[in-house]
């Protein structure tokens, strides 16, 4: 190869090394990675506890049925009942701190950490 052509590759290399190079953050770069976080975690016990108090608060089933049939069958009915009314609770809840105002807050720093990488480049 000829030393300018040469010359011309390594420039480019360095170029190329130079747009890899990794900047540092910005305060609110660094103010959004940490409400990311925090947003995250709040997710993560909100999701714990509300599973925690479904398996935990829940009716328990019948532990004595009766000789009759129907009522027995009953019984298994009403308790069906009970655990889903009991089951209502923990899903609007969920739905309500969760996925209504939690999901979308850390979807919309998410996005915008992202977009400040993709736009520096």
């Amino acid at each position: 190869m000829p030393p300018e052509e040469l010359n011309l590759k390594q420039q480019a290399d360095l170029t190329a090394q130079d747009d890899l190079r990794v900047q540092p953050m910005t305060q609110l770069q660094w103010a959004g990675v940490t409400l990311a976080i925090v947003c995250f975690v709040c997710i993560l016990v909100v999701t714990i506890l509300v599973a925690f108090d479904w398996v935990v608060g829940g009716p328990s089933p019948p532990t004595t049925l009766p000789g009759d049939p129907e009522q027995a069958q009953m019984r298994i009915e009403n308790w069906q009942a009970l655990r889903e009314a009991d089951l209502e609770r923990p899903k609007e809840l969920f739905n309500l701190v969760v996925l209504s105002a939690l999901l979308p807050l850390l979807t919309l720093l998410v996005g915008y950490l992202f977009g400040q990488q993709a736009g520096s480049r």
